[in-house]
C-alpha cells in the first residue's frame, strides 16, 4: 500500500511494516524510517538497519505502484 503527502510518496506499507520517506539520499539508499506498526503504532523506534530485508518487498510494490500509475495516469485536472 502507498500513502500519499500532498502529490509526494509519504510511506509505504508491506504487511505490518511501514516505510516512511524522508527528502535526501543517504549512502545510496534513499533515506526512510522503518516501523512495525503492529508493535510500535506510535511510529517512536523507527530504524532503517534491523529492517533491511524490507527493502527488496518495497521496492516490489514501488515498482508495481509506478507501472499503473503508467497504465492509469493520476489525475492533473485544474480548474
Amino acid at each position: 500500500m502507498v500513502h500519499y503527502s500532498g502529490a509526494k510518496i509519504g510511506a509505504v506499507r508491506v504487511g505490518d511494516f511501514k516505510a516512511v520517506m524522508g527528502g535526501s539520499v543517504g549512502g545510496g539508499l534513499p533515506q526512510f524510517e522503518t516501523y512495525n506498526i503492529t508493535r510500535d503504532p506510535g511510529e517512536k523506534y523507527g530504524k532503517v538497519y534491523p529492517l533491511l530485508w524490507l527493502i527488496q518487498p518495497l521496492n516490489n510494490v514501488m515498482r508495481s505502484h509506478m507501472g499503473m500509475i503508467q497504465k492509469f495516469p493520476h489525475n492533473t485536472y485544474k480548474p
